[in-house]
């Protein structure tokens, strides 16, 4: 089985931002249900997502693989994603999760990446961090596995 985007023989589905339109929490979870199928079947056990970033700085290259600006949305759909590739807890049939990137990479100042010096500030315009957290607490709540922290740093 191949393992490039559009070569493989995964299972075709939208980015995240595509599903996050269909404001479908059972549709998430079953995309989660068959990757972990697919990810098992091939020996990945775990899943480098899934992005709980909100979308709020519409200059960033990384929106497609965000479930939008919605915070209470991309809360569900985080919670969704995670049960469908663990299950109801971790176990020998899961895929593990590392939902990232904490603590919010959406709000990059001027769009940067924060993969980059130049790109590493944070900026939460209207004093919204706590707006940028609900995805992750929702992920906690769902027990991910892990948390990947990116590199940006929160201005103030």
């Amino acid at each position: 089985m191949g393992s490039d985007l559009l070569g493989s023989d995964f299972s075709k589905w939208p980015e995240p931002v595509g599903l996050a339109a269909t404001r479908d929490s059972a549709l998430v979870a079953e995309f989660g249900k068959i990757a972990n199928a697919e990810y098992r079947a091939v020996g990945i056990r775990t899943a480098l997502h899934p992005m709980a970033d909100l979308a709020t700085e519409p200059r960033w290259a990384r929106i497609n693989g965000t479930f939008g600006e919605d915070a209470n949305l991309s809360a569900k759909l985080t919670a969704a994603y995670i049960y469908g590739f663990q299950g109801d807890k971790l176990g020998s049939e899961s895929v593990a999760c590392m939902t990232k990137h904490w603590p919010g990479g959406g709000p990059q100042k001027g769009g940067e990446d924060a993969h980059f010096h130049y790109g590493s500030e944070q900026v939460y315009p209207g004093n919204n961090f706590n707006y940028h957290l609900i995805p992750f607490e929702a992920a906690l709540k769902a027990g991910t596995a892990m948390i990947m922290p990116y590199y940006g740093v929160p201005v103030g």
